[in-house]
């Protein structure tokens, strides 16, 4: 593993340019996103997609619209591709794939020549996942700081502000490294937040034990805020979810997620109920909820899963887990 490190830092070290060659693999709402505002910012990016997606943007660019404004932005200046050769030289590739999508794609980055792979999606289990499958010296895990949805071709999207949730990165090389730094300039240069975490593993499922309960209730109860019933679940759901990494040894990370165990019940409530009236629940809760009814089925199943391992049932979560039809059909939802 040493070796496999020096060997990146010298690749790295020959390759620290100014433009770096981009690739974006995955055209949903967080790869167009990401590849049209790094391509707005003036890097050169290349887009991976196939299908009627691929056609769409070699047609038309990537159409872009803040949720808030009547503008859409259309972003040319970039190039798509249906294929990852092990010749070409791409010195970031970013991965913006769904959990339960991941598969296809590793044959591919195990071929290619890229030594920089940022891994931008959930994952319960992290780099200890990636490196089952690639150099773990060459994996970077990474959560977008944003959500929307396409309509008509045109990415309609909310970026998350930098206090509630930045883009944020983690190296499996270290806590701070020069590559991950880098990566970090490019986002915030592309108009992203973004942030480095020191404990990326530990990052990805906190946050699963907050993306599922709230993704979950929506299956039941799309009114949630008005429903003082489905409020009650949710707030008991999450309170059971953050209890069992406090108490099995697990680093709650960020910090102030500890708030979801010791905010009272009624209060947290209230601020649930606030939350699904907003903007930002409309463009990233209820659309990624929507649209990707298998993967929240599988990250609920696995995060169960880490929790039987340590003897420890989930009720609350498994009863509401079971409100997600993806779940017990299989139903893939693009």
């Amino acid at each position: 593993m040493r070796k496999d490190r020096m060997e990146v830092s010298e690749k790295l070290s020959t390759r620290y340019i100014q433009r770096p060659e981009i690739l974006i693999i995955g055209a949903g709402v967080i790869g167009s996103l990401y590849a049209a505002k790094m391509a707005k910012a003036g890097y050169s990016v290349t887009v991976f997609s196939r299908g009627a997606r691929l056609e769409e943007i070699r047609r038309f660019g990537i159409r872009i619209q803040h949720y808030k404004e009547d503008e859409i932005e259309t972003i040319t200046k970039l190039k798509v591709t249906a294929e990852l050769r092990p010749e070409d030289n791409y010195d970031y590739v970013f991965v913006a794939l769904r959990y339960d999508n991941l598969a296809s794609v590793y044959p591919l980055l195990n071929e290619s020549s890229a030594v920089n792979i940022i891994f931008m999606t959930n994952n319960p289990y992290g780099f200890d996942d990636y490196a089952r499958h690639l150099d773990r010296a060459r994996v970077l895990c990474a959560f977008p700081g944003a959500g929307g949805e396409i309509e008509n071709g045109v990415v309609k999207y909310h970026i998350v502000s930098r206090v509630i949730q930045p883009t944020t990165i983690g190296d499996s090389l270290g806590a701070r490294t020069r590559r991950a730094g880098k990566i970090a300039g490019i986002l915030r240069q592309s108009g992203f937040p973004a942030t480095i975490n020191h404990d990326m593993n530990s990052w990805l499922l906190s946050h699963l034990a907050m993306v599922c309960p709230l993704g979950n209730i929506i299956y039941r109860d799309y009114e949630v805020s008005d429903n003082r019933t489905s409020l009650v679940l949710l707030s008991a759901c999450l309170k059971e979810a953050f209890l069992f990494l406090r108490e099995n040894g697990y680093s709650i990370n960020p910090a102030r997620f500890n708030l979801f165990i010791y905010t009272p019940d009624r209060l947290l409530r209230f601020l649930l109920k606030r939350l699904y009236r907003s903007d930002f629940a409309k463009t990233v809760i209820f659309n990624h909820a929507v649209n990707a009814r298998q993967e929240m089925a599988l990250l609920t199943e696995q995060f169960i899963k880490i929790a039987e391992i340590k003897n420890v049932r989930l009720p609350l979560n498994t009863e509401l887990s079971s409100f997600n039809i993806a779940s017990k059909t299989g139903e893939i939802h693009e």
